[in-house]
């Protein structure tokens, strides 16, 4: 299938992460790989999320089960 440019959906630019990385190779001949820039704020934990959307937006369905088929 082929797309012009003109047809195609209109997607606004995300940055995703900082591509910088930065490698330590240890005596053990492993390599331990990180990002050089520091993350920025998030949550300790996935359940933190939970609890303030469920706080901000208590009647938001979070999971549902789809009908069959």
């Amino acid at each position: 299938m082929n797309v012009s440019t003109a047809d195609a959906p209109k997607l606004r630019p995300v940055k995703l992460w900082d591509a910088e990385i930065v490698t330590t190779e240890r005596d053990d001949g492993s390599i331990l790989i990180a990002q050089a820039a520091p993350l920025g704020d998030h949550p300790a934990t996935m359940s933190e999320r939970l609890e303030h959307w469920a706080a901000v937006d208590p009647h938001r369905v979070w999971m549902a089960e789809r009908a069959p088929g």
